[in-house]
C-alpha cells in the first residue's frame, strides 16, 4: 500500500498517469509530483567580471511561481520525458537548447560542465547538473535579465537562496582561470 493512500486511491492515481500521452504539466501536476521524485535540473550560471567582483545573470521567476513568485534565480530547466525522444546523444542537450530559447536568448562562450550537486527546495529533490558561461558579446540583457553580484547574493531577499551552492561553484571555476 502507498503510505497515505488507501489501495483504491492509490489504483485510481496509477489509472489517471497511465492515461497522460506526455507533453507539459501543469505547474500544479509538476510541483505534486516533484515533492515525490528527485527532479534532474540543468542550471547555467552565465558569469563576468563586474566592477565590485563577479557577477552572475539571474531573471525573475513568474510572478504566479508556486513557490518563488517573482524571485531571481539562475536561468535552469528541468529534464523533460521529451529530452530522451529521438536519438539523443545526451537528453541534456535538448534541454540546453530549452535554456537557450527560453531563458538565456544570447549566444554563450567558455560552456563549462562543472559536474553535480544534489539539493532539496521547497518544491523536492534535485539533482542538478551545474554548468559555468559567458556571454558571447557583450550585448546588453534582455528584460528580465539583470547582473547581479556573487557577494551580494546571501543578502539579496529576491534571491532564491537555494541555488547559491551552484553559483559557488561558478564563482570558483571563474576564479581559478
Amino acid at each position: 500500500m502507498d503510505k497515505g493512500l488507501s489501495e483504491k486511491e492509490s489504483q485510481t492515481l496509477i489509472q489517471l498517469l497511465n492515461k497522460w500521452e506526455g507533453g507539459p504539466l501543469s505547474p500544479e501536476l509538476f510541483d505534486a509530483l516533484g515533492r515525490i521524485i528527485p527532479q534532474v535540473a540543468i542550471e547555467m550560471n552565465v558569469v563576468r567580471e563586474g566592477t565590485n567582483g563577479p557577477e552572475l545573470v539571474l531573471i525573475y521567476r513568474d510572478e504566479h511561481d508556486i513557490h518563488w513568485p517573482g524571485m531571481l534565480h539562475q536561468p535552469g530547466t528541468i529534464l523533460r520525458n521529451s529530452d530522451f525522444i529521438g536519438e539523443p546523444i545526451d537528453p541534456r542537450a535538448s534541454a540546453y537548447k530549452r535554456l537557450l530559447q527560453n531563458e538565456i536568448r544570447h549566444e554563450l562562450m567558455n560552456v563549462q560542465d562543472l559536474g553535480t550537486i544534489y539539493r532539496v527546495l521547497a518544491r523536492g529533490a534535485e539533482i542538478v547538473h551545474v554548468f559555468y558561461a559567458e556571454l558571447k558579446n557583450n550585448d546588453p540583457l534582455h528584460e528580465g535579465q539583470e547582473w547581479h553580484s556573487f557577494h551580494s547574493l546571501k543578502h539579496n531577499a529576491k534571491y532564491i537562496q537555494g541555488l547559491h551552492s551552484c553559483a559557488e561553484r561558478a564563482i570558483e571555476h571563474f576564479q581559478s582561470k
